[in-house]
């Protein structure tokens, strides 16, 4: 989350059946990330967020999360891509996403339309992101308009470098690639494909889904 001014970072969270628990960075900062861990697979986990600096307290409203399941369930994700700076139109996208109450959204890029201007990430993308985010984990196959920003790394929290990477839901494998970079024979990212795809967890998976901003074909 963030903060207009630099102040401390707190979660509070609770289990089903739970008392609430604070976790805290004690640091300053406007962009804050906390990361919880040992829950249980498809745990349901209210939770919401507190910043202070001084006498002065934001605090979010309550929400809720559910994590993972460690079996293959069926289960529906949502997927949208180029949603630029538009406002109004995205609003209306991510309120017709909520209907269909996903498990997971998957962004196929340009999320804002110039990555190093400040200003669209917060209006163009994160605002009318915010009825599906705060419930349900998103990723981002970055696009060419992000422009690598820092913006994109300072915002977001994904696996591995965050730009190209793998996870598995439900007996699931999802590949996000990097489409800026090169990914042909003998690139970084070509050898990490390749030893992603033929892992274990792909093999083993029920479906082997790969995400990237430009099309295969055009």
């Amino acid at each position: 989350w963030e903060t207009t001014a630099a102040s401390d970072s707190t979660v509070f969270y609770r289990r089903s059946g739970g008392d609430w628990t604070e976790v805290t960075d004690a640091g300053t900062r406007e962009i804050h990330e906390i990361r919880l861990g040992g829950f249980l697979p498809q745990e349901t986990v209210e939770y919401y967020v507190r910043s202070r600096l001084g006498a002065k307290e934001v605090t979010s409203a309550v929400s809720s999360f559910q994590t993972n399941p460690d079996a293959s369930i069926d289960f529906n994700f949502v997927i949208w891509g180029d949603s630029h700076v538009n406002p109004p139109v995205f609003s209306a996208l991510v309120s017709s996403m909520v209907t269909l109450s996903p498990e997971l959204g998957m962004s196929c890029g340009d999320v804002v339309n110039t990555g190093s201007n400040y200003d669209e990430w917060g209006v163009g993308f994160l605002t009318p992101l915010k009825p599906l985010a705060r419930s349900v984990p998103f990723y981002i196959a970055i696009g060419n308009h992000e422009g690598n920003s820092h913006w994109f790394y300072d915002y977001f929290a994904q696996p591995g470098n965050e730009h190209w990477f793998s996870f598995d839901y439900a007996g699931c494998h999802f590949v996000i690639i990097d489409s800026n970079f090169p990914f042909g024979p003998g690139s970084e990212q070509y050898d990490w494909i390749v030893s992603d795809i033929f892992s274990d967890a792909a093999k083993s998976s029920k479906w082997l889904f790969t995400f990237h901003h430009h099309p295969a074909y055009s």
